[in-house]
């Protein structure tokens, strides 16, 4: 297969905030061995305005503003589907409301797969232990 899994920078942010800065170019590492981080770049960019005009009234901004959807979040959903679509990616997987509604005349957003809960992730040394506070030297789990 020649399938790729393209993660959007923006995601990537979102997801290090969590996580101590000190592990963020460890997280990226591992996160770049399989994946390929997209920048929000130039022609992005260019797509991030073509779908912020052609979804964003100004009555549609003071529902969402009303309905406690800030700006900022809705501009980083529309970040997300411009990546994605300046990309050329064949589809978002996506459960968020606000991104699927930006990428309806653009891209294709499938639905986040239903993953049953596991009923031990880790072994019971480490269960329950703080993974965001990991020691620097990652040779084994200490």
């Amino acid at each position: 297969n020649d399938s790729h899994i393209l993660i959007p920078s923006i995601v990537m942010a979102e997801f290090l905030i969590p996580i101590t800065p000190n592990l963020h170019s460890m997280v990226i590492n591992l996160f770049t061995n399989k994946f390929i981080i997209s920048p929000f770049d130039a022609l992005a960019a260019c797509k991030f305005s073509a779908i912020w005009q052609h979804n964003i009234t100004p009555e549609e901004l003071k529902s969402a503003e009303e309905s406690g959807t800030t700006r900022a979040r809705l501009k980083a959903d529309v970040m997300i589907v411009a990546t994605a679509v300046a990309q050329k990616a064949d589809f978002i997987v996506s459960h968020d409301k606000w991104l699927k509604t930006f990428a309806k005349d653009f891209i294709k957003v499938i639905e986040v797969p239903f993953v049953p809960k596991q009923k031990q992730a880790f072994d019971n040394n480490n269960a329950g232990r703080d993974w965001g506070n990991l020691p620097q030297k990652m040779n084994g789990i200490t």
